[in-house]
């Protein structure tokens, strides 16, 4: 399970701040503000998983650990299933290649599915999507998620 240990208190504590907080007497506006934010945030949590595990990745820290691959390593560690740690290890691998789109996520402008279907697109066409890069992350922002995967295609 997760260590609250390595989790810097900063970010420990708004969290339970959150948690603690009686949402019987938060208005409306406020609750519905509060989702937005805490979507954005975590995207943008996301997104620095997605750095870190590709620091990991680049590092082999799972060769340490006694893991075959960083794969075998998160989905042991993190006690996810094998399809979504080898998407989030793909998608980690191929963002540095991608900065605008990099940027987007880790500043929460876009999703981690409107990321992982700007991957899909880079890795179908790379050398179109480091051309046209710009134009598909604006193309993204304004396609569902379901409609980029289409695209990608």
């Amino acid at each position: 399970m997760f260590d609250t240990m390595h989790v810097p208190a900063d970010l420990a504590t708004p969290v339970n701040e959150l948690a603690a907080q009686d949402l019987d007497v938060v208005f409306d506006d406020e609750l519905s503000a509060s989702i937005a934010e805490l979507h954005r945030t975590i995207e943008r949590l996301s997104a620095e998983r997605t750095r870190r595990i590709a620091e990991a990745d680049r590092r082999e820290i799972h060769r340490d650990l006694g893991h075959p691959s960083t794969a075998s390593w998160l989905a042991d560690r993190c006690r996810l299933s094998w399809r979504h740690v080898r998407c989030l290890v793909a998608t980690a691998n191929t963002l540095p290649r991608m900065p605008l789109t990099s940027s987007a996520y880790a500043n929460g402008n876009i999703d981690t599915a409107r990321a992982r279907g700007l991957v899909a697109a880079h890795d179908a066409l790379p050398e179109i999507h480091a051309r046209e890069e710009e134009l598909l992350l604006d193309v993204a922002r304004t396609l569902t998620p379901r409609e980029l995967r289409r695209g990608a295609r």
